[in-house]
């Protein structure tokens, strides 16, 4: 079997923010300590998306925080999150819309991750990638103050 690397054409679109929401159900407050991080339970991503800026960023500045979960997908770390089981930086366009979850901590730079939109070479002038692309770009950029986090209530 041979694996052949292909060239992608990249276009930058816009910063995402990743941040730290808590879902303050009575029921996950009963069971923690408000105030310093180390006292919640975090929710993190498994290795299939170490990628993400929050486990450096745990791992820096608060190496003793408590493992909850790992999860392999940013919903179902929102979906534990809304049901009460612990902390988890989420994507601002996931978690600031949501009323039950608040952050716990404004916005930080080390959690922003970059969007990109990715093309193969031989398809990025035809019809229908050209307009999948010109539709992505339109959209983010109408959303970018809900995907960079400046629409938090």
């Amino acid at each position: 079997m041979c694996i052949q690397m292909v060239s992608l054409q990249s276009q930058k679109t816009n910063v995402i923010h990743l941040s730290m929401t808590c879902n303050y159900s009575t029921n996950y407050l009963t069971r923690q300590n408000e105030g310093a991080i180390e006292n919640h339970t975090w929710l993190l991503p498994d290795e299939s998306l170490m990628q993400l800026p929050i486990i450096k960023w745990l791992n820096r500045h608060h190496p003793k925080a408590r493992l909850g979960l790992r999860c392999n997908t940013l919903l179902g770390l929102y979906e534990a999150v809304t049901h009460g089981l612990g902390v988890a930086a989420l994507p601002c366009f996931l978690g600031d819309p949501d009323t039950q979850l608040n952050r716990i901590l404004p916005l930080d730079d080390e959690l922003d991750s970059e969007l990109w939109l990715l093309t193969h070479p031989d398809l990025r002038r035809t019809a229908r990638v050209r307009a999948l692309m010109d539709f992505l770009t339109t959209v983010l950029e109408k959303e970018k103050d809900l995907i960079e986090g400046r629409l938090f209530r």
